[in-house]
């Protein structure tokens, strides 16, 4: 009887790694599109920051060492965004289910 417990607990494990496993596959396409949104708002915002950076400039004022290292942070993560959209595009059908996987993860935030 106790093996049995084994057994079960195993096949449990095993579905519910599985289970995540295609959660990741099959959320990608959905999880890139919200990435890109977030990407967009991103982008509008450093946009905006550097248009106060300007004028800023015009007044003589001097950039904050934070503001410079959002900056960089932000083409950090445009730059890697960038990378997952186009490993995304590689890696369409069945033979590509592993890449599809990682990237899932990765999108997901469990890198």
């Amino acid at each position: 009887m106790e093996f049995l417990g084994t057994v079960f607990e195993i096949i449990k494990n095993f579905g519910e790694t599985t289970a995540k496993w295609f959660g990741y596959v099959n959320s990608l396409d959905t999880n890139m599109k919200t990435l890109k949104r977030k990407i967009e708002e991103l982008g509008s915002l450093e946009d905006d920051i550097n248009t106060e950076l300007s004028s800023a400039q015009q007044q003589s004022r001097k950039r904050r060492k934070v503001v410079e290292d959002w900056l960089g942070d932000v083409q950090t993560v445009k730059r890697e965004v960038n990378t997952m959209q186009r490993q995304q595009q590689e890696s369409v059908g069945w033979e590509y289910i592993f890449s599809r996987y990682r990237l899932g993860k990765a999108c997901h935030g469990e890198d």
